[in-house]
């Protein structure tokens, strides 16, 4: 089985970055795209035979891996908030912009409402958004001279290769593994699946194979690899929704938005 079967998202994770500027500062987009293509036979190897190693892979190992990540992104996010959203903006107006949107969240969230509650985040992205609005921090970008219909082509930066690369791209591939372990098992629980037993070791084992699978397409397409996320498991405990319905439907506007980048940049 290909596929966690659950309402999953996956992105290039941040675990990739240090190998990635290493590979990039050596011999950049080529040996970049390179590198990630070749440390995929790491996941899509280990994907037959995780029910066997789930005694060295397991729970408590998974979910440090992925508090260690979470806790290495809020750098991040701090930054982001620290951020001005126009030039020219105050300096406090990425902050309380954050405060404001969170707090909006939590109030929607603290409505004895379904509808609030499934609505939260979106309700916090709007508000956010009508705030800087109003403010006139909103920067519109010029308009794309690019065509409208974009089609991705095959290997479109070329690739590269070094020995000495691999064993850090392979060894965040073996992290991205178990990063996956603990985020599909989180989503297994919130969605109110057992986390137990042949038929979670099957979502486990089909995950991953997809982790694997995707990182051939995306490093083929000239893209970098991606990796399970976890972000979707806060929306899911928020939102009480966690129909794998809605994972076709926003894959069918992704799939648009990436055809079609002029109207994308447009609606920014």
């Amino acid at each position: 089985m290909v596929g966690s079967g659950l309402l999953s998202i996956t992105g290039t994770s941040f675990a990739f970055l240090a190998p990635l500027i290493q590979a990039g500062t050596m011999g950049g987009l080529p040996l970049m795209v390179g590198m990630s293509l070749a440390g995929t036979p790491v996941q899509l190897a280990l994907a037959p035979f995780l029910p066997k190693l789930k005694r060295v892979f397991s729970p408590l190992v998974s979910g440090i891996v992925v508090l260690l990540i979470g806790l290495s992104l809020i750098p991040t996010g701090m930054r982001s908030i620290a951020r001005l959203p126009a030039e020219g903006a105050p300096v406090w107006s990425g902050g309380l912009v954050a405060l404001v949107v969170i707090g909006v969240m939590i109030i929607a969230q603290s409505i004895n409402k379904a509808w609030a509650r499934m609505a939260a985040v979106l309700v916090g992205v709007v508000t956010g958004y009508t705030i800087c609005g109003l403010m006139g921090w909103l920067q519109s970008p010029a308009p794309s001279s690019g065509s409208w219909l974009t089609l991705p082509q095959l290997f479109p930066f070329g690739l590269a290769f070094k020995w000495e690369l691999l064993f850090p791209f392979a060894f965040i591939y073996l992290v991205c593994v178990l990063e996956a372990m603990g985020d599909i098992t989180a989503t297994s629980q919130l969605s109110g699946l057992p986390t137990d037993g042949p038929d979670h070791w099957a979502r486990i084992r089909g995950g991953i194979l997809a982790d694997g699978l995707t990182c051939i397409g995306s490093t083929l397409l000239g893209g970098f690899p991606s990796a399970t996320y976890a972000q979707n498991n806060g929306v899911i405990q928020m939102t009480g929704v966690a129909a794998r319905r809605i994972g076709w439907v926003m894959a069918i506007i992704l799939l648009c938005l990436g055809l079609f980048p002029r109207w994308v940049a447009g609606l920014r």
